[in-house]
């Protein structure tokens, strides 16, 4: 082999190694800042204050867990006046028996009420 052969060989193969090094290095760059994107964009996900709920939003999560928790929702009218006398009836010692009065229903709410002040 003549030496300017040589050194030709030795040239390229030199460069080939520069460029592999080269291509190697911005591979790892380019990984790199991706990953630091990534990471910062996850990062921005966590720290982002969550909108605080609707008290719509709410009432829904808390009737869920009383129905989970086996209760059920249900409304009823109370007369105010049989309910004060419920109250009276339990300020005076009386017993539970709300059946001669105009609401029944009314009136033991009343008692029962007093009774739990008692």
């Amino acid at each position: 082999m003549a030496p300017g052969n040589a050194a030709g060989v030795i040239r390229s193969s030199g460069l080939q190694n520069n460029f592999t090094l080269l291509l190697a290095f911005v591979l790892t760059v380019i990984h790199y800042g991706l990953t630091l994107v990534q990471t910062r964009l996850e990062m921005t996900k966590e720290k982002q204050p969550s909108m605080p709920k609707t008290s719509t939003e709410r009432q829904k999560e808390y009737k869920a867990r009383k129905l989970a928790d086996g209760f059920k929702h249900t409304s009823i009218w109370i007369h105010t006046e049989t309910e004060q006398e419920g109250r009276q009836a339990a300020l005076d010692g009386k017993p539970l028996k709300p059946q001669g009065s105009k609401d029944p229903i009314s009136w033991a709410i009343g008692w029962l009420n007093e009774k739990g002040k008692q």
